[in-house]
């Protein structure tokens, strides 16, 4: 038999494989939204872990998650056979998602050094409006009162966490040498990562033919590369200090890939909508996180800004819900049969 048609029958095979795969995790009742949350416990955990590894500055910690990722997902890449390169078209949208995705996840991990994690989530976790709003002003895409309504949200809460010294002075207090507060560089930081991350999601609606796994490979062998430069550019490169940091490192790594692959299934085994309302929890675990393993204090305004802006995620979340099945939103919001 001809070795090109025993590798055909192979990949049909496998793909079989894979539609039967897909259709029994499909079969479970809410699973999609189950693997929501799942994903957003895993990238608040692996969140926590930067707060937790005291030896590295957030740039270093972003390079090793990242090495863990591209070391995972070439494997994963090379057992399919995947093709290493985008297809036609696809090539400047991947560098451009690579590129973003790199800025806001150093930004991201920068800003935990500097602010608290339940502050940093939050705004970092509200993107999915700003991606609402690129699409209305970038693709044309309808944009009424849910958009208005979660863009004032968004705005309102991240203002309550940022508690701006000219309204509340008592709550900055330490400054760095460019003449910024710490907390005012963390928050700058953590708008910029939400910023960069929207920029991101919208990137991804033009890879619609390239593989996930080929999408975080080389997004995360991007992060690696300019990860290090950055860090050695700016002197801060070390190793870590402890046995201890290594493992948490490694826990950072794998619960940032488990959580962006657990999402991309739950993507594909239910609507945006939905699998965006589940992620949600992520900024509840922070705060839990936050209080219980980091024993940082919590400020009732953080809490109110969290809560609010929330607010303007989860609108977003029911009126994708409700665009993509109305049918399924009136039956469980409505009581409608």
């Amino acid at each position: 038999m001809n070795p090109r048609t025993v590798e055909t029958m192979s990949f049909e095979a496998m793909e079989t494989e894979k539609a039967t795969w897909m259709k029994k995790i499909n079969s479970i009742p809410g699973i999609g939204l189950i693997m929501g949350m799942l994903s957003g416990i895993f990238l608040a955990t692996g969140s926590l872990t930067v707060k937790l590894v005291h030896s590295l500055s957030g740039i270093e910690v972003a390079i090793a998650r990242s090495l863990v990722t591209a070391v995972v997902t070439l494997l994963i890449v090379a057992f399919n056979r995947e093709r290493w390169i985008p297809p036609v078209g696809e090539k400047w949208p991947l560098f451009i998602r690579a590129f973003t995705g790199c800025l806001a996840l150093l930004l991201s991990y920068s800003s935990l050094k500097l602010i608290p994690l339940g502050d940093s989530q939050s705004i970092v976790f509200s993107s999915p409006v700003l991606v609402t709003i690129w699409g209305c002003l970038l693709l044309k895409e309808p944009c009424g009162f849910i958009q208005v309504f979660a863009l004032i949200a968004v705005m309102v809460g991240i203002f309550l966490i940022s508690q701006p010294s000219f309204l509340f002075p008592a709550s900055i207090a330490v400054s760095s040498s460019s003449g910024l507060s710490d907390h005012t560089i963390g928050l700058i930081m953590a708008l910029g990562s939400c910023l960069f991350a929207s920029c991101t999601f919208v990137c991804m609606r033009r890879l619609p033919k390239t593989p996930a796994s080929i999408v975080v490979f080389w997004y995360s062998s991007f992060c690696t590369v300019a990860g290090l430069i950055v860090s050695f550019v700016n002197g801060s490169f070390k190793l870590p200090d402890s046995t201890g940091d290594y493992l948490l490192l490694l826990v950072c790594g794998l619960t940032g890939l488990a959580g962006q692959g657990i999402l991309t299934l739950a993507l594909k085994v239910e609507h945006a909508g939905p699998v965006s309302l589940a992620r949600s929890i992520e900024i509840v675990m922070a705060f839990i996180y936050q209080v219980s393993v980091l024993h940082e204090p919590l400020s009732m305004y953080s809490l109110l800004g969290a809560f609010i802006l929330g607010l303007g995620v989860i609108a977003v979340g029911l009126h994708k819900w409700y665009l993509s099945d109305p049918q399924r939103f009136k039956r469980i919001f409505c009581c409608e049969s």
